[in-house]
């Protein structure tokens, strides 16, 4: 599912291609990325895991910040972050997330053994938003391949301070413990500003 991930990652950040653009430095486990405008991200880094480079188009970063989160130990997992500043808040609508993951999906959609996108609520302590999971048709039952995902999930979030989060979870299995590391580090995301601290 890498390549469908590609193309629903660029249909995604199509949709907020209008918004304006957006140094790592870290303590302990905590990463913070800096989206200008006095606002910076922060999430915990799983245990295990480092920023790897970013593959992909390098006009992607004009909208924001996009990272790749990966498993030292060569699982084949990965974590694909897209962080962006909002000119508004019209993506504090859950209507507005549920429809991007849907949109986003469309791509994913066409090889999946779900057939169809089924977005559920996201929840974290300090952002919502809609996550929908597809399984790779042409991969059930066979031997992991190294780069190729048999699970892939769309997730789009809100934080306050006008900050939209796009993040696409590839793994072989969404009962192990790389998804569960995605998943628990999109939970720790939040939001700081130079006025608050979210």
């Amino acid at each position: 599912m890498k390549t469908g991930f590609l193309r629903a990652a660029l249909c995604l950040l199509g949709l907020v291609a209008s918004l304006p653009a957006a140094t790592t430095t870290s303590a302990a486990t905590d990463k913070r990325f800096d989206l200008g405008g006095g606002k910076t991200v922060v999430f915990t880094l799983p245990a295990g895991w480092e920023i790897g480079p970013v593959e992909g188009a390098p006009d992607l970063a004009v909208l924001g910040k996009s990272i790749k989160l990966v498993p030292k130990n060569g699982a084949n997992a990965e974590c694909d972050i897209t962080m962006m500043l909002t000119p508004d808040d019209r993506f504090a609508d859950h209507e507005v997330l549920k429809s991007v993951v849907l949109t986003a999906a469309d791509q994913l959609v066409g090889d999946s053994l779900e057939g169809r996108a089924n977005p559920r609520e996201f929840k974290t302590p300090h952002a919502f938003g809609y996550a929908a999971t597809f399984t790779d048709k042409n991969l059930v039952g066979k031997a992991p391949e190294r780069g190729n995902y048999k699970t892939a999930t769309t997730v789009v979030l809100y934080l306050p301070e006008q900050i939209a989060v796009s993040a696409t979870l590839l793994c072989d299995d969404i009962n192990g413990p790389d998804y569960a590391a995605m998943v628990a580090m999109l939970r720790s995301l939040s939001a700081r500003s130079a006025a608050n601290s979210i």
